[in-house]
């Protein structure tokens, strides 16, 4: 069993599991919009890469939904 991890998620302090990747964060955190952009330490990560992007103990994620219009 993985042990867990503290991580920063849209600035609030989060357990999360240890093997996470940004892929099983969006859905944990059910941030599953089709515009959402992700930051991993301030560096914005490609949709592509997010199943294969790790988060380690003490990274920053940041989850942004793009809202444009009026």
């Amino acid at each position: 069993m993985a042990q867990d991890m503290e991580i920063t998620v849209n600035g609030m302090m989060e357990t999360v599991p240890r093997d996470s990747t940004l892929d099983s964060l969006i859905v944990l955190f059910e941030e599953e919009h089709p515009e959402l952009i992700a930051e991993l330490n301030g560096r914005f990560v490609h949709r592509q890469d997010y199943a294969a992007t790790k988060v380690g103990p003490g990274d920053r994620v940041e989850f942004i939904n793009a809202a444009f219009g009026g």
